[in-house]
């Protein structure tokens, strides 16, 4: 393997890994720790995000449980769930926050669909301009005379046949995440 095709795949890995994170985040009709664990919570004079300070679990079918190490910030991390404003309605116990999730109605099971599918074009956009970026160093290497004609074809292809595979892969995702909102 090019050493172009494989800084390719590298960001191309990049960016489908970073689309799985959006996606995980996106509410569906049951909840996910990664609803949460991104939540910003300001406390020992910094920013931390909350899987840094707690430990998040599910509690089916519409609970998550948040556990603060440090009983004594409880506050300020409710505080930061509520602000989030993710439709969850959160109270806080002895040893932690529970969070519920409302049943999604069938107009937010529509919005949320919609808002997956932006999020996924926004995903092929960022492979078309690393496929962009891969197919001009190709063309710089080629007019360097570092790399033959054939290689420069070869190189293409292979590219092509990534980016193929990854939006085969975002649309296996958008499939999955779709099905969970609609469940």
């Amino acid at each position: 393997m090019n050493e172009i095709s494989k800084n390719f795949q590298g960001a191309i890995d990049q960016v489908l890994r970073q689309a799985q994170e959006e996606f995980g985040a996106v509410r569906a009709s049951r909840p996910s720790a990664a609803m949460l664990e991104n939540i910003v919570v300001e406390c020992y004079g910094q920013t931390l995000p909350l899987k840094h300070v707690a430990t998040i679990s599910v509690n089916p079918p519409r609970e998550l449980i948040v556990e603060p190490w440090d009983k004594e910030i409880l506050p300020i991390v409710l505080k930061a769930i509520e602000a989030v404003g993710a439709g969850l309605s959160a109270r806080m116990e002895s040893t932690g926050i529970r969070a519920f999730l409302p049943e999604l109605s069938g107009e937010r099971r529509e919005e949320l669909s919609k808002l997956i599918k932006k999020m996924s074009e926004e995903t092929r956009i960022k492979i078309r301009q690393a496929r962009e970026d891969a197919n001009k160093r190709i063309e710089t290497e080629h007019k360097a005379k570092t790399i033959t004609d054939d290689g420069r074809f070869g190189l293409r292809e292979e590219i092509q046949k990534i980016t193929d595979k990854a939006n085969e892969k975002i649309e296996s995702l958008v499939a999955s995440k779709i099905k969970e909102i609609q469940e």
